[in-house]
């Protein structure tokens, strides 16, 4: 069974780049200022459906756009059989904009109230004072809430890297979803996004075996390699990915 995974959130917080930074590939399309998605955009894979909506505008009309298309879709998502269902939530709020909405709660309640599984992806981070303030603003409201840092600007600044909780937030969609869905999740991923993670990433390892006797195995395994020589690493990866 294919997961199902909506992501969704301010207008411009970086959700369509988040999924191409994810899946390492042209996923959907990308913007710098107005939203390019309109509308909920499922993106349907071999392994996974991702749905990628617009983000939410300032303003009645198009405030008012949103939250019927939103509330909607959840409604939609909440019935029938569950392989058709919302299996889990990805919601970005920008850290460049300084500010946790009250709009972001509103929808973020709305999410909770469906019972579907969300975390926040706190993304375009460029300050660590403001990273630090709207994450305490989300730790008011939404207590209980898992929160990860998502910057996919890793590539040019190496300093951003420390800011980037990929693992984090794969080995919580995983937990989250049916375990008939775990499986193929993990074949969503790119080669790349999970040596990127690392061999002794439990996340990664996760991903790259298929139940728990193997997983104990290459962890073994892979982590006294990463010790060693870069042959032996890349041995030990290859070995991974053919499990």
């Amino acid at each position: 069974m294919k997961p199902n995974v909506l992501i969704c959130g301010q207008t411009g917080s970086g959700k369509s780049t988040l999924i191409n930074f994810i899946f390492k590939k042209e996923v959907a399309e990308t913007g710098t200022a107005e939203s390019v998605t309109r509308g909920i955009i499922p993106h349907q894979g071999d392994t996974i459906n991702i749905y990628d909506s617009e983000g939410y505008e300032i303003g009645q009309e198009r405030q008012a756009h949103f939250d019927t298309l939103f509330s909607d879709f959840l409604e939609e998502k909440s019935k029938g059989p569950v392989f058709e269902r919302l299996h889990a939530v990805w919601y970005t709020v920008p850290v460049a904009g300084k500010r946790f909405t009250d709009t972001d709660k509103m929808n973020l309640d709305k999410i909770r109230e469906k019972g579907f599984p969300v975390c926040v992806l706190l993304t375009k981070i460029d300050e660590k004072y403001s990273l630090e303030k709207i994450a305490h603003e989300i730790g008011q409201s939404q207590e209980d809430l898992p929160r990860f840092n998502l910057c996919s600007e890793t590539g040019k600044d190496e300093n951003l890297k420390q800011y980037c909780d990929l693992e984090g937030l794969l080995d919580w969609t995983r937990q989250v979803l049916p375990k008939e869905a775990v499986e193929e999740f993990g074949k969503s991923l790119n080669e790349k996004t999970i040596s990127d993670l690392g061999l002794k990433s439990l996340a990664a390892l996760w991903f790259a075996v298929k139940n728990i006797g193997e997983l104990c195995a290459a962890r073994l395994e892979a982590s006294a390699a990463a010790d060693k020589s870069a042959d032996e690493y890349e041995e030990a990866l290859r070995k991974l990915q053919e499990l």
